[in-house]
C-alpha cells in the first residue's frame, strides 16, 4: 500500500502482530499511528496530527527550536 499510494515520510513496519518492542514503546494502538519526534529522537507528541492536517502546522509553531 505504500508503493501503491506513494505515501511520504517514514514508514515503518514492525511485523509481530503488535507485540513488537516499538509498538509498546510508542504505545500504538492502531494504525495510522503518527509520532512525532524531535532531531534526537524524542517524542514531541505520541498522538500527533496528520501530514496533511492543518493542526501540526499550528503544533510545529508552538514548539521550541
Amino acid at each position: 500500500m505504500v508503493k501503491d499510494k506513494e505515501l511520504g515520510g517514514i514508514q515503518l513496519f514492525t511485523g509481530n502482530d503488535f507485540k513488537s518492542e516499538f509498538i509498546e514503546d510508542y504505545f500504538v494502538m492502531g494504525i495510522p499511528k503518527f509520532i512525532l519526534l524531535d532531531p534526537n529522537e524524542n517524542i514531541v507528541k505520541s498522538s500527533a496530527p496528520r501530514p496533511s492536517d492543518a493542526k501540526l502546522i499550528d503544533l510545529f509553531n508552538q514548539l521550541e527550536i
